[in-house]
């Protein structure tokens, strides 16, 4: 970047993963840390981690990750759960608030990148979970009838998202 800095977003990577859990096991002692190289190496603004398996007492390996800003749920070591992390080096990148599925299901984290607002929303939608569209649909229902989605109605952009999705369990 030059001494004006870029402020306008023209793409976005997003990297998508169902992890079966972020915990190191015999095969993958380092399976969360392979993770995170791997969306550097695929040079990813944000990773989202679904069926993560963090519980209690768990949350601080994904806490610890260097390179990596993430926002997690929190529910059970051997079930559910979802993540959204922000690379660290987006310009610009600036946290505004984040909600999350009581039961581990979704994670919603506005932000803003490049100047401009997103709302990232990562869903784990387990196929005995009958209720959790209808939970998170309510929230966005909510949070737009209620007017607390921080956007302008008269925001508008484009941009191109390139979307890596890994399903490997």
């Amino acid at each position: 970047y030059s001494t004006k800095e870029k402020t306008h977003l023209d793409h976005l990577s997003i990297i998508t993963w169902n992890t079966c859990g972020v915990k190191p096991t015999k095969g993958l002692p380092n399976k969360l840390i392979d993770i995170m190289n791997f969306g550097k190496k695929q040079k990813a603004d944000v990773i989202f981690l679904q069926k993560t398996h963090i519980g209690p007492k768990g949350y601080n390996e994904i806490n610890e990750v260097g390179g990596w800003t993430s926002y997690f749920t929190v529910y059970s070591p051997r079930s559910k759960g979802v993540a959204i992390l922000v690379n660290k080096n987006i310009p610009h990148y600036q946290y505004i608030c984040n909600d999350e599925d009581y039961a581990g299901g979704y994670i919603v984290l506005f932000c803003k990148m490049h100047g401009q607002l997103f709302t990232l929303v990562n869903v784990y939608n387990h196929k005995e979970d009958k209720q959790v569209l209808g939970r998170l649909s309510q929230y966005l229902q909510d949070m737009i009838t209620e007017k607390h989605f921080p956007l302008k109605e008269d925001t508008a952009f484009s941009f191109t998202m390139r979307l890596t999705t890994i399903m490997k369990c």
